[in-house]
């Protein structure tokens, strides 16, 4: 035997709407339903950065998150130079001193060689090889991926970017670092070396281990 419930609404007995459908049978949710996804969008960010000092970004401390992702797109710089990204003790300063950080970064430009570069101790972490470019038709993308930012295990980076180099042609980057302390992250910046960065916005992703 079967049954039909037919509902409009469905709402919290306060009175806040929590589902409606409508007529042709779609369900409309006024917020995110919590547990439906193992995906949080965490921020979402449309607003246009432009000749900015620098691009800061805050992390979730959740450890529930196995992986953290920011989309960072329509990146520019003011000048030819490379993108530098720090990371923030929670709760305290970003870390800024020699032999903080670890990585490398391999980059291949079309009509040249592929060329990179790493260190094992190092006072940031440089995301790219060739520069970052100046005009609109030189934009780029980047995905940076965080892994254990809200653990007290060494935060773990890796990103890749796409999309045209400072010469106009198109470029992909790939890269991974590593915080060389034990502690938690709460916070990102991204600076563009001695110049300034411009970004069309950004989304934050979260990956989580369990709904």
């Amino acid at each position: 035997m079967s049954s039909t419930i037919g509902v409009q609404n469905i709402a919290h007995t306060n009175g806040t709407n929590a589902m409606t459908v409508a007529s042709d049978g779609v369900a409309t949710f006024p917020n995110k339903p919590v547990g439906a996804s193992p995906i949080d969008i965490i921020a979402n960010s449309t607003t246009a950065v432009s000749g900015a000092s620098n691009i800061e970004i805050p992390l979730s401390t959740d450890t529930n998150y196995i992986m953290q992702q920011i989309v960072l797109f329509d990146v520019l710089a003011s000048s030819n130079q490379d993108m530098l990204l720090h990371l923030r003790t929670t709760g305290g300063s970003f870390r800024t001193s020699s032999n903080e950080y670890e990585w490398v970064v391999m980059e291949r430009k079309n009509g040249v060689d592929a060329n990179g570069t790493g260190s094992n101790g190092d006072d940031k972490i440089r995301l790219n090889w060739y520069s970052i470019g100046t005009t609109s038709d030189e934009k780029c993308i980047f995905t940076l991926n965080f892994f254990h930012a809200g653990s007290t295990n060494r935060t773990t980076v890796g990103w890749n970017g796409i999309g045209t180099a400072s010469d106009g042609h198109p470029v992909v980057r790939e890269g991974s670092a590593k915080v060389l302390v034990d502690e938690s992250n709460d916070r990102i910046r991204l600076t563009i070396n001695g110049a300034n960065i411009s970004s069309g916005g950004y989304v934050h992703y979260g990956y989580r281990r369990t709904l």
